[in-house]
């Protein structure tokens, strides 16, 4: 499948600056929340972002090892299953 010229403008358009406070708010409420978690689904209802900011800001997160998935789920606004997510 082949990136799109608008996928790439996006991805673009999104500086490391931008991307660094999404990151440390989505950690910061996180780590508040304790045991409770946040899904990607709340990050994206309390902060205003899109599915796919929030979404990618998650993954870096966890890439790094800062939060964690240990198999807890919550229903999103649709109905559906979400992940929850801790600090690691």
């Amino acid at each position: 499948m082949a990136v799109r010229d608008t996928s790439r403008e996006a991805f673009k358009s999104i500086t490391d600056v931008q991307k660094e406070e999404a990151r440390t708010r989505i950690f910061n409420l996180i780590e508040k929340r304790g045991e409770t978690g946040l899904t990607c689904d709340e990050a994206e209802q309390i902060f205003g972002l899109l599915h796919q900011s929030a979404s990618a800001r998650i993954c870096e997160l966890l890439e790094t090892k800062r939060i964690k998935y240990e198999g807890m789920r919550r229903k999103t606004r649709s109905g559906r299953s979400a992940r929850v997510y801790t600090v690691a």
